[in-house]
C-alpha cells in the first residue's frame, strides 16, 4: 500500500510543506493545480524509487482488501528536513 507514513496531515498544504515543494496562491484553481502537480510528480518518483513503474504496480498497491502482509512505500518522511 503506498502511504504517507508520519505526515502529521495529509492536506495538499501539510504536504507541499514537508515536501519542500514551492507553494503558490492558496485556495486558487491555479495555485492549488499547480502544487498539485508537482505533488503528483515528487510521489511518482518516489514510488518509482521504490519499485513503482506503472499505474498498474500502484493500482495494485493501493488495491483495498488485500493480504496483511502487502508491502508498505514510505512516500513522504517523518522528518520534512529530509529530502
Amino acid at each position: 500500500m503506498l502511504v504517507a507514513t508520519g505526515a502529521p496531515r495529509f492536506g495538499l498544504g501539510a504536504l507541499v510543506e514537508q515536501l519542500g515543494i514551492p507553494k503558490s496562491e492558496r485556495h486558487r484553481a491555479l495555485g492549488d493545480a499547480l502544487m498539485t502537480s508537482y505533488l503528483w510528480r515528487e510521489l511518482l518518483e518516489r514510488g518509482r524509487l521504490n519499485g513503482v513503474h506503472s499505474l498498474e504496480a500502484l493500482a495494485k498497491l493501493a488495491t483495498p482488501g488485500r493480504s496483511a502482509r502487502r508491502r508498505r512505500v514510505r512516500v513522504v518522511d517523518a522528518d520534512p528536513s529530509i529530502h
